[in-house]
């Protein structure tokens, strides 16, 4: 799949993107811009709204240049973390020695904005999108929940104060907020690929432009000619220095605010990015680009622009309307630009914004996050609540209870401190699901009788070590602890990744100073589902190499799954010199379709088979094809797939026979039979036997029933294989 960088999209389908992204992003990015403004002070929405549209449109620009581009757009999340940054400020202005005037707040909104912008590219640089991984769903569901009620408690008195202080009549102000919400709720409902927050939005602003006509009373966001012009906000950074004011404390509370924001504007950033990737395949950012837009993000800010960030919604629909190359974002951005220098801003009603903000209220609620309460209190308490579901439950409604009686400067470290703990709780007591031997977990390998009999005798020499959930610094000390116990009496251990959702450096380490106890102790050690999964790679795809320098399904350490990794360790036992495992003694036999025949009703039988010697890839048959020829293995190996090829189900080696539901009934095969390693294979037709059944029936009864007693052994088995695997 090409890159989406270098995609050439036609001017069309750019403007068709450019104009999704945009009307996605935009009229949430100007209600969470007017948020804020309320927040610092009325004068100040004319130049915070300028500064920040201009700032979204220079980010956004300077996103096409970026290899995995993204729409910006100011966030509600970062939004009300700076609305609460204001009020702690407010009651702190005080002791500073500054005096409580919307100036000092834009200048310490800009200040904060400024480290913030500041820290993206130390968290580039580190790479700290791989720390997101590490906290919990509910937690981002709390903040998106706290979000949202933090947002319908501050519209409730603005709607209040617009026919209070701003002599609206209710009727009208009833009839705008009703219209923008039922448009925006009938789009999404009808049309999901239309923005409905600017269909919502523009239909207000109409129905408030036709009212004002009418003689209505209705305010508008800013009055008209107010955004005419350059304006940008009016910052004093000189105040700070003045001989009464603390200046050391508001440069401390400033650094650590603005460090709080700015991560919580990266961890925003990287999971939008990787929302995204997960859709549409695409190669990671260079560095120069992320820097390029921090410095663009850094440059707005101290001209008074609030912080933008990566959004997912905005980037799927522009994706999907047309693709998100250079041109589409660099007519985004030219959009948003004009938007901000026309000054259409100044005919949409404040009611309309303030619906706007209670749509995005309820459209950011996680509705999977309420299912469990929901089902409980709709069933009157009888519902079954499981105890995960509880906890989640209580993770995010501690989020969202701390942000309505605090702010969201409080919310966003105990939610990280309660994600942390959760993730804890749930993957740091058993990274090790349990330790299997190969006495009761065995390949899906069809082997001789000998070698069968091997393993079921000598199997403890292998084991199979199953890890699970999110292994990260918490679990590594208990990891190494738990993989020691598997090396008692063991030559051989299979670690199977399969149930492992991430990984960090410190659980590689861990791993690795196993590898090297057991090496010091002659164990082998091999991987299953690890390479494949790519466990240890960054969310960037660049490779970190913790345990070993290959990276690849070698099929000596690494393997595609645990059969083919048991299958291998199998192999390698079985292939030991001779009584250093077990006693010595061919593994190969006579196929156990002749058990009983004396020399010559063997030769007469082995008459009917037909010799063919097969390379490897060579097919001896295919999944869907009627064939009524029975094989028998003499040397090699065969695999045994499924899905057109796509899925292993079975090995076979020399001892083994295939073919016998066809060789019987003549039903279509099941799967296909591929040579793995160059095989020798004695093929029985089942005419071969007919004539042998007239000819030497005693024989041919016999020869059916060794096959019947191959296919019980066989089903035995499956069994044993399904057994182990539920355990």
């Amino acid at each position: 799949m090409a890159p989406e960088h270098a995609q050439q999209h036609s001017l069309p389908s750019a403007l068709a993107s450019a104009l999704e992204g945009c009307g996605m992003a935009l009229p949430g990015s100007i209600a969470a811009i007017v948020w804020l403004a309320a927040k610092i002070g009325p004068s100040y929405t004319a130049s915070l709204l300028w500064a920040s549209l201009l700032g979204l449109a220079i980010v956004n620009f300077a996103g096409s240049f970026s290899r995995r581009p993204m729409v910006f757009s100011v966030r509600f999340f970062s939004a009300s973390i700076l609305a609460g940054i204001v009020d702690a400020f407010v009651l702190r202005m005080p002791s500073w020695g500054l005096a409580d005037a919307p100036q000092a707040r834009a200048t310490l909104v800009a200040s904060v904005c400024v480290v913030a912008a500041l820290c993206q590219p130390m968290l580039y640089a580190l790479r700290a999108e791989r720390l997101a991984r590490f906290i919990p769903a509910p937690v981002f569901a709390g903040f998106a929940n706290a979000t949202a009620v933090l947002i319908v408690l501050g519209q409730v008195p603005a709607l209040e104060a617009l026919v209070l202080q701003h002599g609206m009549r209710p009727s009208v102000l009833l009839l705008i907020v009703v219209a923008c919400i039922a448009v925006a709720a009938l789009v999404r409902g009808l049309w999901p690929r239309v923005p409905a927050s600017l269909a919502g939005l523009v239909v207000a602003s109409g129905l408030g432009v036709l009212l004002a006509v009418q003689g209505a009373q209705v305010p508008t966001v800013l009055a008209h000619g107010a955004q005419a012009g350059l304006h940008l906000p009016a910052l004093d950074w000189a105040a700070w220095w003045a001989p009464q004011v603390a200046t050391a404390a508001i440069l401390r509370d400033v650094v650590l605010a603005g460090v709080l924001l700015g991560g919580a504007v990266f961890m925003n950033t990287a999971l939008a990015d990787a929302l995204v990737s997960q859709a549409h395949e695409r190669d990671a950012a260079r560095p120069w680009q992320q820097y390029l837009q921090c410095a663009a993000q850094t440059g707005m800010a101290m001209l008074g622009a609030l912080p933008v960030g990566g959004t997912s919604g905005a980037t799927l629909g522009a994706l999907r309307a047309g693709g998100l190359g250079p041109l589409a974002l660099r007519l985004l951005a030219l959009a948003v630009a004009l938007f901000a220098f026309t000054g259409w801003v100044e005919w949409i009603p404040l009611a309309a914004v303030a619906a706007l903000l209670l749509f995005e209220a309820w459209s950011l609620v996680d509705r999977p996050s309420l299912a469990p309460a929901m089902r409980w209190i709709g069933s009157g308490g009888k519902a079954h609540v499981g105890a995960l579901e509880r906890e989640d439950l209580v993770t995010w409604l501690l989020v969202v209870v701390v942000a309505g009686l605090s702010n969201m400067v409080v919310a966003v470290p105990v939610g990280i401190i309660a994600g942390l703990a959760l993730f804890a709780r749930r993957n740091g007591r058993a990274p090790v699901r349990d330790i299997q031997t190969g006495l009761v977990c065995r390949s899906n390998c069809a082997r001789s009788r000998r070698a069968t009999a091997l393993l079921d005798t000598y199997g403890g020499f292998i084991r199979r070590v199953r890890l699970q959930g999110a292994l990260f610094f918490g679990s590594a000390n208990l990891l190494y602890d738990e993989l020691c116990e598997a090396l008692p009496g063991a030559r051989f251990i299979v670690l199977d990744w399969e149930s492992v959702v991430s990984v960090d450096s410190t659980i590689g380490r861990a791993v690795a100073r196993f590898e090297q106890k057991a090496r010091d102790q002659g164990v082998v050690v091999v991987h299953s589902a690890f390479a494949s999964r790519r466990l240890l790679m960054g969310m960037d795809g660049e490779a970190v190499q913790v345990l070993s320098e290959e990276d690849g399904l070698d099929g000596v350490r690494y393997f595609e799954d645990a059969d083919r990794a048991l299958e291998s360790l199998e192999n390698r036992l079985l292939e030991l010199p001779g009584g250093e495992a077990f006693p010595a003694g061919p593994l190969e036999e006579p196929s156990a379709l002749l058990k009983g025949f004396d020399a010559a009703q063997r030769e007469r039988v082995e008459q009917c088979f037909e010799q063919r010697s097969m390379t490897v890839g060579t097919v001896l048959f295919s999944e869907g094809e009627v064939s009524r020829e029975l094989f028998v293995l003499r040397r090699g190996s065969v695999n045994v797939l499924v899905a057109q090829g796509r899925l292993r189900v079975a090995s076979m080696r020399a001892g083994s026979t295939l073919g016998e539901m066809g060789f019987l009934d003549g039903t279509p095969r099941s799967a296909t039979a591929v040579v793995a390693e160059d095989a020798l294979v004695s093929v029985l037709r089942r005419a071969a036997v007919d004539d042998l059944v007239q000819s030497e029936p005693v024989l041919a009864h016999r020869l059916m029933e060794n096959l019947g007693v191959e296919l019980s052994a066989r089903l035995r088995s499956t069994n044993l294989q399904l057994a182990s695997s539920r355990v």
